[in-house]
């Protein structure tokens, strides 16, 4: 299946954003172009794929990339280093909370993503039952 993954379009916006190609992108990721050509053509990218975008340009607004809510860049231009040396207990939970929200609302849009995979094959499999009893 080929539908649109919702991250297709984002990763567009998000290479042309950084100027650069998708083997580029690809090796600054330290994933492969194919991987990358496959998701902007609708595959949907595995958790480890998003954790590397993720930790490559954390600049990146994660809700943006996997959901397309907000905009692209986050609107605190700290790094996680400058976090870090605040107040590193505290604001590390803080961030290590906010990762987990956002992998919880990842793993939800692949059980519902795979799940309308199993009800489309549940139906093409009744029917095929349903054309051979006839």
């Amino acid at each position: 299946m080929t539908e649109d993954s919702g991250i297709s379009e984002q990763l567009r916006q998000l290479i042309s954003h950084l100027e650069i190609n998708r083997e580029k992108f690809s090796k600054e990721i330290g994933s492969t172009a194919q991987t990358i050509a496959n998701i902007v053509h609708g595959a949907n990218p595995g958790y480890l794929t998003i954790l590397k975008i993720h930790q490559r340009y954390p600049e990146v607004n994660i809700n943006w990339l996997l959901f397309n809510e907000g905009s692209m860049l986050n609107d605190n231009k700290s790094s996680l280093l400058d976090i870090s040396l605040s107040n590193p207990k505290q604001e590390n939970a803080g961030i290590r909370i906010e990762a987990l929200e956002s992998e919880i609302k990842l793993l939800q849009q692949i059980i519902k993503n795979k799940e309308e995979i199993i009800n489309a094959k549940n139906e093409l499999l009744e029917s095929y039952k349903n054309s051979q009893k006839k």
